[in-house]
């Protein structure tokens, strides 16, 4: 996924994620750097949940 997601943000191709709603894990409504940036985070453990399951 992570691999994915940056190409994705690199390409904008939606072709290579099928349901762009799961990597966007900060909850705004749009896949982005941040997201990318809390994945990052989130698999080198600095963070143990992502923003959007706090909603």
């Amino acid at each position: 996924m992570f691999a994915l997601l940056k190409k994705f943000l690199l390409t904008q191709d939606t072709s290579l994620i099928k349901d762009l709603r799961s990597a966007d894990v900060n909850g705004d409504d749009s896949v982005n750097a941040l997201d990318y940036a809390l994945i990052k985070r989130y698999l080198l453990k600095d963070i143990t949940v992502f923003p959007v399951e706090g909603h």
